[in-house]
């Protein structure tokens, strides 16, 4: 598909039953909210202005220290989730890949809340090196945990969100699978 201009929206999350933000907000607002540090808000990017799906969708917590983000299967259904977190950089310079969380449905082209998933992976990791993988499975109710130690990092921080409408580079998330490593437990 070619790719034209993103259309953003704004507004508190996006809904994707009903296929536009929740309670919106026009960009001169967000870009406000943006500069005052204050309140949370979303960014949702969109290829046309009629998309059901977005391309991504980024939640901005307070002071910009945390950013959240959701992208989605075409169904509408939330395909991964990505938590950048910025209080690892004691300069603010920087925000690391806290969490990375992958969702499964029982059939991908339809559209899912999250709580119907029949499965889920989530990396948890640590700017040390820590990382603790989960996989859920709905229909056992059961999660198996793996721990690693000594996984390479690096690649995990991104610079810090400092600019208003800098939020194309958010769209592809960095892998958070653990490398070379040790295994605990």
């Amino acid at each position: 598909m070619e790719r034209f201009a993103v259309i953003y929206r704004y507004g508190q999350r996006w809904n994707s039953r009903r296929a536009h933000p929740v309670d919106e907000i026009d960009e001169d607002t967000a870009r406000a909210w943006f500069e005052a540090k204050e309140p949370w808000f979303s960014v949702t990017a969109l290829d046309t202005p009629e998309s059901r799906v977005p391309r991504y969708t980024l939640e901005i917590a307070p002071a910009k220290a945390f950013v959240r983000v959701h992208t989605y299967y075409p169904s509408g259904s939330l395909l991964a989730g990505h938590d950048y977190d910025g209080g690892h950089d004691p300069h603010g310079q920087r925000m690391f890949l806290e969490t990375a969380t992958f969702y499964s449905y029982p059939d991908i082209a339809t559209l899912y809340n999250r709580t119907d998933m029949s499965a889920k992976v989530q990396y948890r990791t640590r700017p040390d090196g820590y990382v603790r993988v989960g996989a859920y499975r709905a229909d056992t109710r059961r999660e198996e945990v793996t721990e690693y130690r000594d996984v390479p990092v690096d690649d995990l921080w991104v610079p810090a969100l400092t600019e208003f409408g800098d939020w194309d580079r958010f769209e592809v998330a960095p892998g958070a699978a653990p490398g070379p490593a040790t295994k605990t437990g």
